[in-house]
């Protein structure tokens, strides 16, 4: 047999997960042969000390554990005159062997344990717990040809407890590993009367850990829920070799073969060791060791070949299967075609139907040894996904059509990246400083005035002489104290007045929402505190506006600090895009497709018994530009957007956001980017739907980010998009014109806030003669004047008779009056 980490030559087998221990060897598939004793929960040969002689000591160990499906078993038990010394060199060479690193006897043998045996286990020092060592006399002197022996006497009535409960929110506790944990109330403790002593299943306290000094112990051998095992060692960012095992579910009766099997160790190694305390084993929990009635014919369908009855007990018993040949009798016309197979412990959570023994079965008899045929059933195409293929369509016009880049961006963003995102305002320039005022110059100090020139000190004026306390007069704004009033003489206290009742707070007022912050007045901006602004209400903290205004969902096990939320938008990456390629490409034009996450009302999925399951998830389309002049790319983005909607036969328009929030049924609302994180928005209206928007962002707002060229940014919905699709009329086909068309172009000068797309609509709404207008030609300069620019459209006459250039001058004369009296608009030569 082959050495192994946990075996280093000879005769015998090496330990597994399904060896409990001593010189036997336990039967397994690969395995026929030799004098094997099968291990099960009950067995108590071999060297181990039987479990019924750890009871009827003196000291009573009472442990408690609140909640039974998160620890179905607990034991532990009490032993002292423990020395603590190197492990045999034997050991310590299988635990290298292993990839462990050898501590000291007491702590190798649980890891030994722990690696034959495949059960965590834990020991405490019994002095570290809190009112454990008072329940002892000192100790009782004895010689023997070892030398002198100094023991502890167990008090007859001395009672140690242990409990097994959830965290509170906030405790902390140091771990072996030096860390300060930071727990909450989903996680579970081991913990004395007083503090935690272990993170249940995953790491020992460091206020209980074995060392130089250890003389007596407490030793744990137990079974934890592995979902919450699983969830606390995901959120501590904690995994351990313990955790790694219970994260499997491992079976409860192996607790107590792992316990003496440790015990066994422990007297080998410290002969003068003595259990002086009861066995205490807590438990409650429930294996579903049924039987399972498997019928053969029925297995033959299932993997399509027949295997031999004696073949299929041959290979469920060397896994550890018990068969009951009791059922083998004949039983109507199933006869022998049905054996009845009883489940170990160790297989109870993993096996439970027929289906079950099957994989166990056909895993042993070799998957290679099955001939594959095709599933005699009708085939079925699978169900046209329209989303998909609405995304290829997409992906090929934009890549292809519009010449823009596709990217991939992670899901999650971090909390760095929304910090990024504070907008500076008058009063507040980002980071944790306090912005610099005419009367604030920066600081933790209080800021200058007439009567006040900085320091920690209160300036004396005409009725204060110095000290400590507060002048009392009128022009004193600042300090950590309240400005006295007319009702206030002096000393250190506050004065009573009726925008004050005492206490040491400093009153809430309209502009301060709580916190300890001092409401801004006109002569006091500063202090340690930040004023309130729109986007700040006080408190100790800074503002988060976020550059998406949706409330972002954090994840409760991020997989890094990077990584910490779900994203709400796609801005954020294509940003982080942006900063990453702008000084390899002089112009970017980049676009992404994915999903979204909201947290909003009415957002969130539902299951039938109407509990919250995954957050509302979207998809949307992310376009942006970033080069040159911003006005430029705001134009060419809507050009591109106008492009792809047109292969959809999709009437687009663009409409400024603050028109459309004129509009008070809510058929217009704002979309994705909140207005102070954008100069310019323009909301996307496909078939008067609005799907989406166009946004020009503020350089100050893109410097956070470390963007030094102008973006313009667009993203559109593409669950609306499609809905609008799917409802589309198939389009009509109209007959061709039979008279000629007449074209004219005009140009106009009018205000540079006027939008073209009114004036568009202005002209087509004029005239039934007129067909078809579009705009090609924008333009400003120093001879047009301040605030202006030239519009020119290409207009296109139409009618049921052949136009003549004097019915078309006469409609063109009327329709410049019109733009005139609606635009202040002045016709323009070209």
């Amino acid at each position: 047999i082959p050495p192994t980490p946990l075996y280093q030559g000879g005769n015998t087998i090496p330990p597994t997960p399904l060896y409990q221990g001593g010189n036997t060897i336990p039967p397994t598939p690969l395995y026929q042969g030799g004098n094997t004793i099968p291990p099960t929960p009950l067995y108590q040969g071999g060297n181990l000390t039987p479990l019924s002689a750890l009871s009827g000591r003196r000291s009573k160990i009472k442990v408690k554990v609140e909640d039974f499906k998160l620890c179905p078993r607990y034991m532990a038990i009490v032993l002292d005159g423990i020395k603590i010394e190197n492990s045999p060199e034997w050991m310590r060479k299988r635990l290298l062997a292993a990839g462990m690193r050898p501590i000291n006897n007491i702590v190798d043998i649980t890891n030994y344990v722990m690696l034959e045996l495949g059960q965590p286990t834990h020991i405490f020092d019994l002095k570290k717990i809190e009112n454990a060592i008072s329940n002892f006399h000192p100790c009782s002197v004895s010689q023997n040809r070892r030398g002198t022996i100094f023991k502890q006497i167990p008090n007859p009535k001395s009672q140690i407890n242990i409990i097994i409960r959830k965290a509170k929110n906030g405790e902390i506790i140091k771990t072996l590993d030096g860390q300060d944990q930071k727990l909450d109330d989903s996680m579970l403790v081991i913990a004395d009367t007083e503090k935690p002593i272990a993170i249940a299943g995953i790491i020992g306290g460091a206020n209980s850990e074995v060392d130089e000094k250890t003389s007596s112990i407490l030793i744990e051998s137990a079974n934890f829920n592995p979902v919450s095992i699983r969830k606390t060692a995901q959120k501590l960012g904690l995994r351990s070799e313990a955790s790694t095992r219970f994260e499997k579910s491992l079976d409860p009766n192996l607790c107590e073969i792992a316990f003496a099997r440790i015990v066994e160790l422990i007297e080998e190694f410290c002969p003068q060791a003595k259990i002086i305390s009861e066995l205490s084993d807590e438990k409650k929990y429930f294996l579903n060791q049924g039987l399972i009635k498997l019928n053969l014919e029925w297995v033959e369908k299932r993997i399509g070949k027949k295997i031999e009855k004696k073949k299929i007990v041959e290979i469920l018993e060397n896994l550890g299967f018990e068969i009951n040949k009791d059922i083998e009798r004949p039983i109507g016309r199933l006869a022998s075609n049905a054996i009845s197979v009883a489940i170990p412990s160790w297989r109870a959570k993993d096996v439970s139907i027929s289906e079950d023994l099957i994989e166990e079965i056909v895993r042993i008899y070799g998957y290679d040894n099955l001939n594959p045929e095709m599933p005699k059933i009708a085939m079925e195409a699978p169900e046209i996904n329209n989303e998909r293929l609405l995304e290829r369509k997409i992906k090929n016009i934009l890549s292809i059509g519009a010449k823009l880049t596709e990217v991939y961006n992670y899901s999650f963003i971090g909390e760095k990246r929304l910090k990024n995102t504070i907008p500076p305002t008058p009063l507040y320039q980002g980071g944790n400083t306090i912005p610099p005022t005419p009367l604030y110059q920066g600081g933790n100090t209080i800021p200058p005035s007439l009567l006040y020139q900085g320091g920690n000190t209160i300036p004396p004026s005409l009725p204060y002489q110095g000290g400590n306390t507060i002048p009392p007069s009128l022009p004193y704004q600042g300090g950590n104290t309240i400005p006295p009033s007319l009702p206030y003489q002096g000393g250190n206290s506050i004065p009573p007045s009726l925008p004050y009742q005492g206490g040491n707070t400093i009153p809430p007022s309209l502009p301060c929402q709580g916190g300890n912050t001092i409401p801004p007045t006109p002569l006091y901006q500063g202090g340690n505190t930040i004023p309130p602004t729109p986007l700040y209400q006080g408190g100790n903290t800074i503002p988060q506006a976020c550059l998406v205004s949706t409330e972002v969902i954090k994840l409760a096990n991020p997989l890094s600090e990077d990584l910490t939320f779900l994203r709400p938008s796609l801005v954020l990456g294509i940003l982080e895009n942006i900063k990453t390629n702008q000084a390899q490409e002089a112009e970017l034009a980049i676009y992404e497709i994915g999903s979204i996450f909201l947290n909003k009302p009415g957002n969130i999925n539902k299951d039938d018994s109407g509990q919250d399951m995954l957050p509302f998830q979207e998809k949307r389309l992310a376009m942006a530009l970033a080069h040159g002049q911003t006005e430029y790319l705001f134009r060419k983005l809507k050009g591109v957007i106008e492009f792809l909607l047109k292969f959809f036969n999709l009437t687009v328009n663009f409409e400024l956001e603050e028109k459309l929030l004129e509009d008070k049924s809510g058929k217009y609302k704002e979309f994705f980017l909140p207005a102070e994180m954008t100069k310019t928005v323009a909301v996307i209206i496909a078939n008067t739907k609005p799907i989406g928007q166009v946004v020009e962002l503020e350089k100050s707002r893109i410097q956070v980010f470390g963007i030094k060229k102008p973006v313009v940014i667009a993203e559109i919905s593409l669950t609306a998009l499609l809905n609008l699709i799917k409802n589309q009329p198939v389009k009509q086909f109209k007959e061709l014109p039979k008279h000629p068309e007449v074209l004219r172009d005009l140009a106009f000068v009018v205000n540079e806030k006027i939008l073209y797309n009114n004036m568009v609509k202005k002209i087509k709404n004029f005239s039934d003669l007129i067909k078809q207008v579009k705009l090609f030609d924008i333009y400003q300069g120093d001879k047009l004047g301040q605030d202006k620019k030239s519009l020119a459209f290409h207009i296109i006459y139409q009618a049921d008779k052949t136009l003549t250039s004097q019915e078309v001058d006469e409609i063109q004369a009327k329709l410049v009056q019109h733009l005139e009296k609606e635009f202040k608009a002045k016709a323009r030569d070209f």
